[in-house]
């Protein structure tokens, strides 16, 4: 099975990322696309999209969550994984139709991680130096209304992050030295742009419904006009949007295009990913990105593959993510069996001590059958699991 990459981070040429669908730690060889185990997040419950984003400071990097309750930080010289709790007061918010988002979304300035909130109610600021965590008062007027992620995405330029609204009219800037808000009415009503990006003289908006077109703001001269796209984007949603020199990337979330815009003319390019790696995608499904030293990595909800672009040059390749060796699936199993005991593992426990007849399928069903000669006394759950292990596994 291939692992889907979810949070993730880059150092040293191996991506190091948060499986979409487990609760496992992996790492990527970006030369050879090696997949290997590291371990698994015992602190969270065993399930899918844990963490949403990653971020590292010197050796240790931190995994911000998605639906995990904690912050999770692994060392890397140590091969450590540590806890950060959330403040208790802190809720999650419900979606409309009770649809989840990931809790924050992250911007990284020096050795502090501001966390705006997405389907949570803080906002907090990480110092990644030491992992301490604190809270930031917000204005009486920025309340959470149940059932509305409140806000999307945020961006970072100099000192100044901007909040997007989700499902509000109000858009928001905060200065991160002096702690001022200041807040914006947005023209247009609700839910009309994913992200604010600045270059020079302009304010591009990016629209979630990419039909809409850009919205371009001469903060000089106070001019707004939108610019609109020739090729037709239909509904697509705008998945990833990032701005590399003086030029726009945007990725549907469904299609095959990336539409990239030259600030300096305004002049468009469409570049077909089917076209240039030969494929018949009818979707690649697009999620989410990070922006590493000399690439952008950016993510699918559909396949595995990972498709980089160089910040020097704009070439565009896919790294394919391989599947795990019998090496790694046989540490991955052994840490299950080592540490049932855990968090992660209490479901499964369960399902051993109940299900005498297929506990054990349950347990190893990604996992190839673990090496016959090692022991298994070190699992501490209880003589009837120690002697199920010991017959399946001798």
């Amino acid at each position: 099975m291939k692992r889907f990459v979810m949070a993730a981070a880059v150092i040293e040429n191996i991506l190091y990322f948060s499986d979409r669908f487990s609760n496992g730690l992996y790492q990527l060889d970006l030369d050879n696309g090696e997949c290997t185990f590291i371990d698994y997040f015992y602190d969270e419950e065993e399930k899918a999209w844990l963490y949403f984003q990653a971020y590292i400071w010197g050796k240790k990097i931190y995994f911000i969550p998605y639906l995990a309750e904690n912050i999770a930080c692994f060392d890397i010289k140590s091969q450590e994984i540590t806890y950060i709790e959330l403040p208790k007061e802190g809720t999650v918010i419900h979606g409309v139709d009770g649809i989840f988002a990931e809790k924050f979304c992250c911007q990284k300035n020096e050795n502090i991680l501001w966390m705006m909130p997405v389907g949570y109610n803080l906002f907090l600021k990480l110092d990644l130096s030491n992992g301490q965590l604190s809270k930031v008062e917000l204005p009486e007027r920025l309340v959470f209304t149940e059932g509305i992620l409140n806000w999307r995405t945020s961006s970072l330029y100099g000192t100044e992050m901007i909040f997007q609204p989700w499902a509000g009219t109000i858009q928001v800037r905060y200065d991160i030295v002096s702690g001022i808000f200041r807040l914006e009415e947005l023209e247009g009503g609700t839910r009309r742009f994913r992200s604010c990006l600045k270059y020079r003289d302009y304010e591009i908006y990016v629209p979630w419904k990419l039909k809409n077109g850009l919205l371009i703001n001469n903060v000089v001269y106070k001019k707004r006009e939108i610019l609109s796209f020739k090729f037709n984007v239909m509904n697509d949603t705008c998945a990833v949007s990032f701005l590399n020199e003086n030029k726009i990337y945007l990725i549907p979330q469904i299609g095959q295009t990336i539409i990239v815009v030259n600030i300096t003319d305004f002049s468009m390019e469409y570049i077909d990913l089917n076209e240039i790696f030969n494929r018949s995608e009818t979707s690649w499904e697009w999620l989410d990105m990070i922006k590493e030293e000399h690439s952008y990595y950016v993510f699918s909800n559909a396949i595995s593959d990972i498709l980089a672009i160089d910040r020097l040059n704009g070439n565009i390749k896919l790294i394919k993510v391989g599947k795990e060796s019998d090496k790694s699936k046989n540490r991955r199993f052994r840490r299950c069996i080592e540490n049932m005991n855990q968090k992660a593992f209490q479901e499964k426990r369960e399902w051993i001590l109940v299900d005498e007849k297929d506990g054990l399928e349950q347990l190893i069903v990604q996992a190839e059958r673990y090496s016959k000669d090692r022991r298994t006394e070190f699992c501490s759950c209880g003589k009837r699991i120690y002697e199920k292990l010991k017959g399946e596994l001798s």
